[in-house]
């Protein structure tokens, strides 16, 4: 599909496409499957600091980390939010409890 290399592909819904991203930029390419497999030429359709489009973050086993709406038109991803010095922000924190019926039990007793 691309001569400059790729990661994180997405089928479009209709199978008719393919997306992914290059650098900073999200691509795209016309996919035909029938007679044989053949693909168009790649074309960038944005570019941007992102998580996803950031390769310091990005990397090979990260996981997708941004989907294509049904009509292929609109993108869902995680941005970075900048800082004063223009670098990214860390990541915001995330709480996981575990057993939290337990703990719902202990703060709300049922009696």
């Amino acid at each position: 599909m691309s001569t400059g290399g790729g990661r994180t592909p997405v089928w479009s819904r209709d199978g008719r496409e393919l997306f992914f991203v290059n650098g900073m930029s999200l691509l795209s390419t016309a996919v035909h499957l029938t007679p044989t497999f053949s693909h168009g030429k790649p074309t960038t359709l944005f570019e941007g600091r992102s998580l996803l489009l950031d390769a310091r973050t990005a990397g090979a086993g990260s996981g997708r980390m941004y989907d294509v709406s049904r009509d292929g038109r609109r993108f869902l991803m995680v941005k970075n939010m900048p800082t004063s010095t223009g670098d990214p922000a860390p990541p915001a924190s995330m709480v996981v409890v575990q057993n939290w019926f337990e703990e719902l039990k202990r703060l709300v007793p049922t009696n």
